[in-house]
């Protein structure tokens, strides 16, 4: 420890003795009100507000390299400034969330501030424009949720690996405190703590490493051989072509594997025709249906191993996810997969084929059954956790569309899975940069400029009496009657019955309907 890049600093909620010393190597060390350690601002009543204001320093370089290449017009598409939003700027937000997320409101208002400004920029939406509107168009949660998963996803590590076992004791124990101390009955309690007494983790054994680290290298790098049938909708060509690829292992034994996943739960099962003999069982409701038939695939090479058989064996599994993992040389991805790694390790023939609809049968019996195996993936506990942050965040949306009925909640009644124009689309920025305005119903037209205070009138031009909003403009404006006979048939082309709204068009999210609209603009020079 060097005593010149040392610090001390106490850390309570009352004044500083100042009058405290601390010698190393015969130098004093200094006492400080806050220190930065591991890229966090630690200050002395651990009340956040100068990590915040080293967060908000970090990230207006961020927001300003945004502001450099892009603009309203012209500059990298929505898509591209996404990724760098979520690749530099969230994780500088995300890093450390869990522990500076019990911080004082009006601290984390800032860097909500932080995340509305930098999306805003991302997708060219004005300023006026409703944030949660944006959240929901940019498909990125509030941060409130997303520190709320990313605690639980901190504690599913901590119960899953015993090398986290001094870490898992500390939040244990403040997990106790949080329940039972009268410090923490007024307060919000430590994130992880509340994280650690909602997260049901059920698992056989912890993991005292990664379990590739337990693997050879060679079963690393083997690729198992595996036969992917080129079926098509001839079910006449398709049995022809499994009984010619069975013939060539005329001597195997044949194995069939299934997983099944459904509202009654998740279960696996496997099926020797030749001895008759079948196994299933349930596995717990978190459980992927990836994992399903990893896990079947799994249990019966475990039983070829015990039993010992002599005779050559052939699994045929419907799951072209699993066969493609297992002939993927980029394993470290699936590094923290216990059964993927058992897979390697025990596998000697594999090859697939269509379903049998037996072994279907057996798990979907096993999904309804009542004998359980224990596991629980740690991916697939990811996962269920990512869920349940999707779902607090389609309740938010929920309670915010009943207090607030306008034209945005009326296109997303609920949280979408993904915002076309953004995701989907080939087009421009500005493009993409018109549709969203026309969806959050913020842009540059005489009823929205004079609600924000930038026109003396709400008024259309075309005879200062009717209003000039989106409808009012793309559907009876008289400066534009040409435009608009042009947009109907268009309209009427694409199947869209008249009279129609602004609204309706936009829910429809069919790129022929946002064409027509994006040329409409571009025919009568609007800037929206």
């Amino acid at each position: 420890m060097s005593p010149e890049k040392s610090a001390l600093v106490l850390f309570t909620r009352h004044r500083l003795h100042t009058s405290t010393s601390v010698k190393m190597c015969g130098l004093d060390i200094p006492i400080k009100k806050d220190y930065k350690y591991l890229g966090m601002v630690l200050d002395s009543k651990l009340i956040w507000n100068k990590h915040i204001e080293h967060i908000k320093s970090k990230c207006d370089y961020g927001t300003n390299m945004l502001k450099c290449v892009i603009k309203t017009k012209w500059g990298a598409a929505p898509v591209i400034a996404l990724q760098f939003y979520r690749a530099y700027i969230r994780s500088i937000l995300d890093y450390g969330s869990p522990l500076y997320g019990v911080a004082a409101v009006c601290h984390l208002r800032a860097v909500d501030r932080i995340q509305y400004n930098a999306l805003r920029i991302c997708i060219g939406a004005m300023k006026s424009s409703p944030v949660q509107a944006i959240l929901v168009e940019v498909q990125d949660p509030p941060l409130y949720i997303r520190r709320n998963y990313l605690a639980s996803k901190e504690v599913i590590k901590l119960k899953t690996f015993s090398f986290n076992s001094a870490i898992m004791k500390s939040v244990y124990q403040l997990a106790i405190n949080n329940l039972t101390s009268n410090y923490w009955k007024f307060k919000k309690g430590p994130m992880l703590a509340e994280a650690f007494i909602n997260t049901e983790v059920d698992v056989e054994s912890k993991y005292s490493k990664l379990p590739i680290y337990d693997l050879d290298f060679d079963a690393i790098m083997f690729r198992p051989t595996v036969i992917f049938p080129k079926y098509n909708e001839s079910s006449a060509y398709n049995k022809a072509l499994l009984r010619s690829i069975l013939g060539r292992y005329n001597n195997y034994m044949n194995i069939y594997t299934d997983g099944s996943k459904s509202s009654s739960g998740t279960g696996l099962a496997f099926l020797v025709p030749n001895t008759n003999l079948h196994y299933k069982c349930k596995i717990p409701e978190s459980c992927s249906i990836f994992t399903a038939e990893t896990l079947a695939i799994d249990r019966a090479l475990k039983w070829l191993i015990e039993v010992n058989i002599s005779q050559n064996a052939v699994i045929l599994s419907d799951s072209k996810s699993v066969l493609a993992a297992l002939t993927n040389l980029n394993f470290f991805k699936m590094g923290n997969s216990e059964i993927m790694c058992q897979l390697k390790q025990r596998i000697f023939t594999l090859e697939t084929s269509k379903r049998n609809e037996k072994a279907d049968e057996l798990a979907k019996e096993a999904a309804s059954g009542t004998k359980l195996f224990k596991i629980s993936p740690f991916y697939d506990l990811v996962n269920s956790a990512r869920k349940n942050m999707r779902l607090s965040w389609d309740l938010h949306w929920q309670d915010f569309t009943t207090k607030s009925k306008n034209h945005y909640t009326l296109i997303h009644p609920k949280v979408p899975c993904k915002t076309p124009h953004i995701s989907n689309f080939n087009v421009t920025r500005k493009y993409a940069v018109s549709i969203t305005r026309l969806k959050l119903n913020h842009g540059k037209f005489p009823a929205h400029l004079n609600k924000i205070g930038l026109a003396e009138s709400p008024y259309c031009s075309c005879d200062n009496l009717s209003i000039g909003d989106l409808n009012h403009i793309f559907f009876s404006c008289k400066n534009f009657i040409h435009a608009i006979k042009q947009l109907q048939e268009i309209l009427i082309t694409n199947s869209i019955p008249l009279p129609v709204n602004i609204t309706t068009l936009l829910d429809t999210h069919n790129k022929n309907i946002f064409d027509a609209l994006v040329n409409f603009m571009n025919s009568i020079q609007m800037d929206i």
